[in-house]
């Protein structure tokens, strides 16, 4: 099977054959399944669902914070979300230069309101890359509907001088 990047579609190889009856694909019938699900596939790796307003990922800049204390010096903070229906994907990342009295839990704004409080079995996970490697996990049920706290996988603080908190995940917007 082939992809026309410039007219989006697929072309099975010549003579391809359906293997539970035996007959041959004709490029017209592909064409035509193609074009009754709305031209769902724009481009090579893209699926773009009918009445999904936002169909490709956006860029945005989390607010970082820790739960106790006060990170003194945040370094790079990046993060990108994808919407589909009321499920947000979402990545993000922040270095900690310098810690301070930082504790408990380094927080992150979301990039949309979650639905309601989301409890410890929130899908967001993560890895600190900087200093331990530790595996981190996100839990939403002390801080509210437009954050999540980062622990490591014991439940404790991840941030510290040179930390870099990265997670991504999923939750279902408000």
């Amino acid at each position: 099977m082939t992809f026309n990047t410039t007219t989006g579609v697929y072309t099975p190889a010549a003579g391809a054959t359906n293997a539970a009856t035996g007959q041959v694909i004709q490029s017209a019938v592909w064409n035509t399944v193609h074009a009754d699900f709305g031209n769902a596939l724009t481009s090579l790796g893209t699926l773009v669902l009918p009445g999904n307003s936002n169909a490709a990922w956006t860029n945005f800049t989390p607010s970082v914070t820790s739960q106790g204390g006060t990170i003194t010096t945040v370094g790079t903070v990046a993060g990108r979300f994808y919407q589909l229906g009321k499920a947000t994907f979402v990545e993000m990342l922040a270095s900690i230069t310098t810690n301070g009295s930082g504790s408990l839990a380094v927080v992150f704004g979301l990039p949309t309101i979650a639905l309601g409080t989301i409890k410890s079995g929130i899908a967001i996970w993560g890895r600190e890359d900087g200093v331990t490697g530790s595996i981190l996990m996100a839990n939403q049920s002390t801080i509210g509907a437009g954050s999540i706290a980062i622990t490591d996988g014991s439940n404790r603080y991840p941030g510290q001088n040179g930390a870099v908190i990265r997670v991504g995940g999923t939750y279902e917007s408000a």
